[in-house]
């Protein structure tokens, strides 16, 4: 067992807050990160990347205002 990890269950069992979420910290959010990163790209695949996010957003926004458009001109006609 690690040192970090012998260290998050000493603070634990000795009630200090503090100190578990330090070791918390260093112990088990990197690995927690990991492990919901890698579950993530199981079940959805990995990420296009930010700037099609972006796009995607930016395309949204315009698709939704034509809608609204049309929709009004259906209506005043």
């Amino acid at each position: 067992m690690s040192d970090d990890i012998k260290n998050l269950i000493r603070s634990a069992m000795e009630k200090d807050a503090d100190a578990f979420e330090t070791n918390f910290d260093t112990a088990v959010a990197p690995k927690l990160d990991a492990a919901l990163t890698a579950k993530y790209d199981e079940m959805f695949g990995k990420p296009a990347g930010e700037e099609v996010a972006i796009e995607t957003e930016a395309e949204a926004e315009v698709d939704d205002t034509s809608e609204t458009e049309e929709e009004e001109e259906k209506e005043d006609a």
